[in-house]
């Protein structure tokens, strides 16, 4: 594969007694999909059929193992003994900018694991792909909902490009949030057969409560703020 074709993420987490981990994520741009490390081993919670999601549309016939689990394997094992308050200092490069941040671990691997849930292999997961394009690390509510409903009107254009009927008024949102949260839940329940103490899980469950952020905001007071912000198109 040509190396131009290739985006890489580098998190570089320096925790206080001293252990310093890198992870690189290497992601084939064209598709935005994860370059997995190889592996001869899997731990048992990979399996496919390991508190499956309940909307899972994978063939357990062809998919010995959730792709997104497998994905996850070094950073589960990283932080399965550490608990989510504890400090780390983290350097994140890419491609155009470097971030660098004092935080609590799970805010950390919530920004880290984000990226390997979208472009793991899940099919419900990967329509967050744009998103993880376009990574943020560390981005907040507001930011998140603001990329989050930018993304899914854009992908609206799109289908009516192809000729497909767009859902301009994001009815459908909601519903594509709902089926990430059932994914991030069954996560949260593998994450806990692997973990001793709380960091791994406390991650996933920020991602979710950004997921519950989109889905609260499409009727509520942050539409009227955007509004606001777009007066110079509208009048």
């Amino acid at each position: 594969m040509n190396d131009k074709m290739i985006l890489t993420i580098r998190y570089l987490f320096a925790f206080d007694d001293g252990m310093r981990k890198e992870f690189k994520v290497s992601i084939d741009e064209a598709g935005m999909s994860l370059i997995p490390p190889a592996r001869a081993e899997f731990p048992a919670w990979t399996a496919l059929s390991c508190c499956r999601c309940s909307n899972c549309p994978l063939d357990e016939k062809e998919h010995v193992h959730c792709p997104t689990a497998v994905a996850l394997i070094d950073v589960a094992e990283l932080c399965k003994d550490r608990f989510s308050h504890e400090k780390v200092h983290v350097t994140i490069e890419t491609s155009n900018r470097s971030f660098v941040h004092d935080t609590p671990l799970h805010i950390a691997l919530s920004s880290l694991i984000g990226i390997y849930m979208a472009t793991g292999g899940c099919p419900v997961m990967e329509r967050l792909r744009p998103m993880a394009r376009f990574h943020l690390p560390f981005a907040d509510e507001e930011e998140t909902m603001f990329r989050a409903m930018s993304a899914y009107l854009l992908g609206q254009f799109f289908i009516m490009k192809s000729g497909g009927q767009p859902d301009w008024e994001m009815k459908n949102l909601v519903g594509m949030y709902d089926e990430i949260k059932a994914v991030n839940l069954s996560f949260c329940n593998r994450l806990r057969m692997v973990s001793t103490k709380d960091s791994n899980v406390n991650a996933v469950i920020g991602l979710d409560c950004f997921a519950d952020a989109v889905i609260f905001s499409i009727n509520q007071r942050f539409m009227e703020q955007l509004e606001l912000l777009y007066q110079a198109y509208v009048k």
